[in-house]
Parts: C-alpha cells; sequence; structure tokens
C-alpha cells in the first residue's frame, strides 16, 4: 500500500504525461487489429494498471 501512496502523490496534479509516469503506472498496453468501419480506421486498446501488488 506505501508504493500506491508515494506513486499518488508523486504524480499529483501533473502538468504532461511523461514516458517515466506511463512506465510507472501502466504494466502493458495491447492494441487490437486496426478495422476500417464506414470509412474510418478504429481500433481497440487495452491497458493494465498495476499500483501495488499483495
Amino acid at each position: 500500500m506505501s508504493k500506491f501512496v508515494s506513486i499518488v502523490k508523486k504524480y499529483f496534479e501533473p502538468k504532461e504525461l511523461t514516458s517515466e509516469m506511463m512506465r510507472e503506472l501502466i504494466e502493458k498496453i495491447e492494441l487490437g487489429q486496426p478495422k476500417k468501419i464506414n470509412g474510418g480506421r478504429h481500433q481497440t486498446v487495452k491497458s493494465t494498471t498495476v499500483l501495488w501488488t499483495s
């Protein structure tokens, strides 16, 4: 729980999203296969965020 609290304090009210923040807050990002729907490109994005483990 203390890791969670320290990360929240560190990034409270950020001015911009940095690569360092993303590495600490997001464990993985999965991109789905792109599809064309009504002439537009659509793609699903799934991210997994792990702030602490028991």
